[in-house]
C-alpha cells in the first residue's frame, strides 16, 4: 500500500494501479485497497472502474463496524450519486 501510494505520488497511475490490486488479491476482506484502487480510478477519470468498484465496496460485507469502515462506505455512496456514467 505505501509503494503504491508513492508510485501514485509520481503519477505513474498505471504501476499504482497494479500495486493496488496486487495488494487487494493478498487481502480481499480488507477495504482500504480496494478503496484506495476506486479512488484512483477516479483520479485519473476512469469512472466506470470507480463506479464498480464503488458498488463493490457498498455491498461488502463488514466483519467489524469501524469509523473507518462507515466513512469508506458513505464516500463511495457519493462517488454514485454524483456520478456522471450510469453504471
Amino acid at each position: 500500500m505505501i509503494f503504491a501510494n508513492n508510485i501514485e505520488n509520481l503519477k505513474n497511475y498505471k504501476e499504482a494501479e497494479n500495486n493496488l490490486k496486487l495488494a487487494h488479491q493478498m487481502t480481499p476482506n480488507r477495504f482500504f485497497p480496494i478503496y484506495r484502487l476506486a479512488l484512483l480510478y477516479q483520479k485519473i477519470g476512469e469512472e466506470q472502474k470507480a463506479n464498480h468498484l464503488a458498488k463493490e465496496i457498498i455491498i461488502k460485507p463488514v466483519k467489524i463496524e469501524s469509523p473507518e469502515i462507515i466513512a469508506i462506505k458513505c464516500e463511495m455512496k457519493t462517488i454514485l450519486e454524483n456520478s456522471k456514467v450510469n453504471y
